[in-house]
């Protein structure tokens, strides 16, 4: 049981680096591609909210922000203050756009 113990605690200290990420890239830090995915996302809940899908390949979604140099201060994400009020009061209480959502949903991807 001891060899178990400290052949699991060796191999976490080993491979730290490459698990400190979801893509297994040692040194990769993936927080600036969630500022980039989220600012898109609340632009388009804003601009276009009744859109059902969207391809992040199209040339639309360009973002000129230079994520790669190292800021003074933190990239933030700014979201309008009723975004969320808005779409709780217009969508989800629509029991009728729930139940056809839950009837088109892919099996596998249900809760």
């Amino acid at each position: 049981m001891c060899a178990t113990v400290f052949g699991s605690l060796t191999y976490l200290s080993l491979t730290k680096t490459n698990m400190a990420n979801d893509f297994w890239w040692a040194n990769y830090n993936a927080s600036r591609e969630h500022v980039f995915i989220a600012r898109m996302y609340n632009r388009e809940t804003v601009l276009r909210p009744e859109a059902n899908s969207i391809a992040l390949d199209d040339h639309i979604f360009v973002d000129d922000t230079n994520y790669s140099s190292v800021l003074a201060t933190a990239v933030g994400v700014s979201m309008p203050s009723l975004c969320v009020s808005q779409i709780k009061l217009a969508d989800a209480t629509k029991l009728e756009a729930v139940v056809r959502g839950l009837r088109h949903m892919d099996a596998c991807m249900a809760p």
